[in-house]
């Protein structure tokens, strides 16, 4: 609940920052789109991995690998505000994107040296 809460904040204070950046730059279409897709790349990427990495580590593991790994969770997230963009594939996206994560996140935390599974007992 705390996760959703702190992710659910997040995405408000953020859009709320950026909307007045993003009505300016609406004038300059290439810009508009790129902090479109950077800003919701962020957030889609903290999200999907979130929402795989709370299943297999400790929270405080988590919040440090996403924190180490921002730039590449930002990238995984543009790929996937891509799919969630594009019609029809969009139905199937939450799908791919949860699998794709996976990936990424295993990549990481074998990386990290992390085990496999959590310790805690949460």
């Amino acid at each position: 609940m705390r996760d959703a809460l702190s992710l659910a904040l997040t995405t408000i204070f953020l859009n709320v920052v950026i909307l007045p950046v993003y009505l300016i730059l609406s004038l300059i279409p290439p810009l508009n789109v790129i902090v479109f897709y950077a800003l919701n790349g962020y957030l889609l990427g903290r999200e999907y991995f979130e929402v795989v990495a709370v299943r297999r580590l400790a929270h405080d593991q988590v919040r440090t690998l996403r924190r180490r790994h921002r730039g590449r969770l930002t990238t995984a997230g543009v790929v996937i505000t891509v799919m969630l963009t594009i019609p029809v594939v969009n139905l199937l996206a939450p799908v791919v994107a949860t699998a794709f994560m996976v990936h990424v996140f295993e990549r990481l935390r074998r990386n990290a040296g992390l085990p496999a599974t959590r310790t805690d007992a949460a």
